[in-house]
């Protein structure tokens, strides 16, 4: 969450977010964000629970006063066969990736509609596209955040609110469903499995999805809206 200054159009904040949230919020605050506001640091803990979503935005806007743009970046994606996925496990999936997206905007949208001007960008991911094994949960939930980024542009374009997607590949960031027992040989064949899906033959880095993400909030962007930004090395070339 970011409140735009009214004269310098910035300002400075850290989110403590997990993996590629703490590098992407980081990255916003030492590139673009430096020459305002005093730094803030927001625990939040985005879900499916309002109450816990209405806290967040409560401390946000005590914070800066106003919100001017948004980025939904909370994610949680367990690996679970199909057969074995439960309707718990589903609703937690698709309550943090699209309900937690969902509650951010409606509590933020108001005030830029009042303002006549604000930026959403939800973060997806190569499984709202792909079909993976195990996944079929997560690649529901990012999809519907896809729709859910079109429909919503549309919707707010009359208000100068651009609302749009930005898509990560594989990403070098720490892996929160990695097996604890694996040895260091285990990991880095791990890593290499990953980085031959890649044409480019690397693994991205949260700074390049950050960047994506600044572009979009910053005025070169004014023309660009209801589109999803694949950022993945040419891995997926839809």
């Amino acid at each position: 969450c970011v409140s735009r200054h009214q004269h310098a159009r910035s300002a400075k904040t850290t989110l403590k977010t997990p993996f590629l949230g703490k590098g992407l919020l980081q990255w916003m605050q030492f590139t673009i964000l430096a020459e305002a506001l005093d730094s803030h640091d927001l625990d939040a803990i985005v879900s499916s629970d309002p109450d816990q979503v209405r806290a967040m935005v409560d401390k946000a806007l005590t914070a800066f006063g106003t919100v001017d743009i948004v980025v939904n970046n909370a994610a949680v994606r367990p690996h679970v066969p199909f057969i074995e996925l439960d309707y718990d496990q589903w609703r937690r999936v698709t309550g943090v990736d699209l309900d937690g997206a969902f509650l951010c905007c409606q509590a933020f949208v108001p005030g830029m509609i009042q303002r006549g001007w604000g930026r959403i960008i939800n973060v997806a991911g190569m499984m709202a596209f792909e079909g993976r094994s195990g996944y079929s949960h997560i690649s529901a939930a990012k999809m519907g955040l896809v729709g859910f980024t079109r429909s919503l542009a549309v919707e707010l374009a009359p208000h100068n609110v651009l609302v749009n997607c930005v898509s990560p590949g594989t990403i070098d960031t720490i892996n929160p469903n990695a097996d604890p027992n694996m040895d260091a040989s285990q990991r880095e064949a791990t890593a290499a499995a990953r980085i031959q899906r890649v044409p480019l033959n690397r693994l991205g880095s949260p700074d390049e999805i950050a960047s994506v993400c600044v572009f979009l909030a910053s005025p070169g962007a004014g023309y660009i809206s209801g589109q999803t930004i694949h950022v993945n090395g040419a891995a997926d070339r839809r």
